[in-house]
């Protein structure tokens, strides 16, 4: 579920802002970014 969260918002990366965000969100929860790239 969280995957499909995850994937779904990364999937949607249209400005730089939000490219932002992504990588704030790598960086903060990167087990959780790790577990669903892999």
């Amino acid at each position: 579920m969280a995957c499909d969260t995850l994937n779904t918002f990364t999937g949607q990366i249209h400005t730089q802002k939000q490219l932002l965000g992504s990588l704030l969100l790598k960086n903060r929860f990167p087990s959780l970014v790790q577990s669903c790239e892999s």
